[in-house]
């Protein structure tokens, strides 16, 4: 290298060691200035009530215009927590902590020119929010409606557009979240009751258009918007529970969203659920392979605070449910009817339909007094459920919530199922049919007989099924129809191999082995059965169907059935007329 050339090398550098000190200099003097500004704000204004807001530093980046801001903390003053405690009311805070806030790509041409606030990318780097839960009574429902007046009206200047002064738009091309931390908790113990971890989040162009009629007022945008959540987990109360998903994809132009892989399981075997159990619960095990949402009212849903959904379809679901008869019985509980249990609910809801597609459901359950636990299985679930709302300013006397479903029981059995739930009628009452029209072996059930009663089919073909029902909160009643032929019981003894000869033989006296008999009508049985109030619907709904099954088998118990029934009416009809007198 000459003599001139490294001269040149070193003006060179020199000029390149200008460069770079003016423009760090220009950083630190941008990024010394934007701080300051903040810092005023944030003194001056105190932009949340009752929090302390407060960060490290801010730095500046000419080269790839960026802004970044390290490690924010947003806390709530003890005097703050103390007055919600005071109140006795429930209430909540929440506390935020972010590692790294960067607003990367500003284009300060446009903002200059034309007022147009376009970003390329916004990211959180290790966001954690724990809002913290304060226990309480209700706030009184005057208080409480007046409140939801004053949402309405802030939310009301929404509905059409959104109002920033001295702008002309805004667009963010993409806002990631990476690494973040959801917590919530009870106060003062810091019990966790929900933990959400390593969330990764991203939202594309988010946008703001503005107001061809005003110059303060701004159109959301959401042309190509979407919203991604990957490998989400979620931990649930008492830690028995955690709910994880591949993906859950919203794509606001289309008013839809997927949820991939979704799984809400149980964190222990069935033998160490139940030792965390205080009563009898069902432990849950729900796998569904996609969850699709179509024609969301997002709109709707920040406005006034309801859901509207076209159709939700369930696409391969697996849904086990385990119960521990050995866990104490709660004698204090009441479950309600899937109609009333819609009633009670406080969030405001519609979904129009909900389509499942090769579904399977299994319920087992285990206890000492039975030989083995109890199973029944239905496969290939496929139907709908339609019109299920919770909004009562739209429901009237024709609004009914519909379940119409076909399935295999224990994977042999053709059934197809269907439940009318009205929405407004006062005593809660409820319809049901069921039919099974092509054949088969009733050996298919011993899985769900044998463990409960000692005894299993030992032959018996049932040619089709047919029955319906009307049901209340307390009892429920209908005609049950099943043609079968070559009907025999065995009675097993504890080892379920050896058959009781003796006992068989007994049993199969009272048994009638055919319907209908030779030369003979079918028999049509009454079904009737008193609900356990302490019992859910899926028991109310099975021991109504077994009491017409029991009547078809055992001749004996229909004449007591139908007495049953007629002397439970009267019993309503005379406590009616007592009531009436009284008045």
């Amino acid at each position: 290298m000459t003599k001139k050339q490294k001269k040149w090398l070193i003006i060179l550098g020199i000029i390149i060691a200008i460069f770079a000190v003016i423009g760090f200099t220009f950083n630190q003097i941008i990024s010394s200035t934007i701080e300051g500004k903040v810092r005023s704000y944030l003194d001056e204004h105190q932009p949340l009530k009752g929090y302390t807001i407060d960060f490290k530093k801010i730095n500046f980046n000419f080269l790839n215009r960026s802004v970044n801001l390290i490690d924010l903390t947003v806390t709530p003053d003890s005097l703050y927590i103390d007055s919600l405690v005071k109140t006795k009311y429930k209430s909540s805070f929440f506390t935020f902590e972010l590692n790294k806030l960067s607003i990367i790509g500003i284009d300060f041409n446009e903002l200059v020119k034309n007022k147009k606030v376009s970003i390329r990318k916004i990211r959180f780097k290790k966001p954690h929010f724990s809002l913290y839960h304060i226990q309480g009574k209700k706030k009184p429902e005057v208080k409480k409606i007046e409140k939801q007046q004053k949402t309405e009206k802030l939310f009301s200047a929404l509905e059409d557009s959104i109002r920033i002064k001295g702008l002309n738009g805004l667009h963010i091309g993409l806002i990631e979240v990476r690494k973040s931390e959801i917590d919530i908790l009870e106060h003062p113990s810091k019990k966790l009751i929900i933990k959400n971890d390593k969330v990764e989040l991203l939202v594309k162009n988010v946008a703001l258009t503005k107001s061809s009629f005003n110059n303060d007022y701004h159109y959301p945008s959401f042309e190509n918007a979407s919203l991604t959540i990957e490998n989400n987990k979620i931990k649930l109360p008492n830690n028995l529970y955690e709910i994880t998903f591949k993906k859950f994809y919203v794509n606001f132009l289309d008013k839809e969203a997927t949820i991939d892989k979704f799984h809400y399981k149980p964190i222990f075997s069935r033998k160490r659920f139940s030792k965390h159990l205080k009563y009898q619960k069902d432990m849950f095990d729900v796998e569904i392979k996609k969850i699709h949402l179509s024609e969301i009212d997002f709109k709707q849903l920040l406005i006034s605070g309801r859901l509207h959904i076209a159709k939700v379809d369930v696409k391969e679901g697996k849904i086990k449910l385990f119960r521990d008869k050995n866990v104490p019985f709660d004698h204090s509980r009441r479950p309600l009817l899937p109609h009333q249990a819609l009633k009670k609910m406080n969030f405001k809801m519609r979904i129009d339909t909900v389509a499942i597609t090769k579904t399977y459901f299994e319920y087992e359950q285990s206890s000492k007094k039975n030989r083995k636990p109890i199973h029944i299985h239905m496969s290939n679930i496929n139907g709908f459920l339609t019109n299920i709302n919770t909004i009562k300013e739209e429901l009237n006397s024709k609004s009914v919530m519909k379940v119409d479903l076909t399935t295999y029981v224990m994977d042999k059995a053709y059934t197809h199922l269907k439940f009318e739930f009205p929405l407004t009628a006062k005593n809660d009452v409820f319809y049901f049919t069921a039919d099974i029209p092509k054949p088969f072996q009733l050996k298919i059930l011993n899985d769900a007989v044998y463990p409960a009663a000692g005894m299993k089919f030992s032959s018996g073909t049932v040619d089709k099924i047919h029955l319906y029902g009307t049901g209340y909160p307390t009892f429920a009643h209908g005609r049950f129809k099943m043609l079968y032929h070559d009907l025999k019981m065995a009675a097993l003894d504890k080892d379920g191999l050896s058959t009781k000869k003796t006992l068989s033989w007994g049993i199969n006296k009272f048994v009638a082995s055919d319907n209908p008999k030779k030369g003979k009508e079918p028999r049509v049985s009454v079904m009737f059965f008193e609900r356990d109030m302490e019992k859910g619907f899926g028991n109310f709904f099975w021991k109504t169907i077994y009491s017409g099954m029991k009547s078809t088998i055992i001749p004996l118990f229909q004449k007591q059935s139908e007495r049953k029934f007629k002397n439970f009416i009267k019993a309503q009809q005379e406590g009616n007329n007592d009531k009436k007198k009284k008045k």
